[in-house]
């Protein structure tokens, strides 16, 4: 029997004067003890699903915790794999003079590319141009609307969250 279920039940009940319970929908009599049972397998079933939902966040911390940590080191082992190709390429170009290099395990040559600088951003036409799309800053609309502000196209809206701790 799922929760909804359970509360389904539990709320069809009508206790008696005499210890006994009366289920409205059946017309099962149930005893007292019946009854606190199923409040206590209710009970324990909100709490295992809330204490499940705190371990499925805990441990979505953890993971994203870890990929930060690994982010860095991959972000460390990227600058110094560029700061080391720089060092290999002024080498390279000053000693080999445009000659390939190559052993058994690796391969050094040189490939023309081309790269666009652009000098002046301001003297280019908007056809040149990437626009991002505006963003609203929700913390300032926030502040000005709880500040009594009318803003067109916002209001302040008041929700429950469902805490677990």
């Amino acid at each position: 029997m799922n929760l909804y279920e359970l509360s389904e039940q539990l709320e069809a009940c009508i206790k008696t004067g005499d210890g006994r319970v009366v289920d409205t929908d059946t017309g099962e009599i149930l005893d007292l003890d019946e009854f606190e049972c199923m409040e206590m397998t209710r009970d324990q079933r909100l709490e295992n699903l809330a204490l499940y939902i705190k371990n499925e966040l805990a441990r979505a911390e953890a993971i994203k915790a870890e990929a930060k940590k690994l982010a860095e080191r991959a972000k460390s082992h990227e600058s110094e794999a560029a700061r080391c190709k720089e060092y290999l390429a002024g080498f390279f170009a000053k000693y080999f003079d445009g000659k390939k290099f190559e052993t058994a395990r690796v391969k050094l040559s040189w490939r023309a590319s081309e790269v666009v600088e652009v000098n002046d951003v301001s003297a280019l036409a908007d056809d040149y141009l990437r626009f991002k799309e505006p963003e609203p800053d929700k913390a300032k609309l926030k502040a000005a609307l709880k500040a009594g502000i009318v803003i067109d196209g916002c209001q302040l809206v008041a929700k429950q969250n469902l805490q677990i701790k």
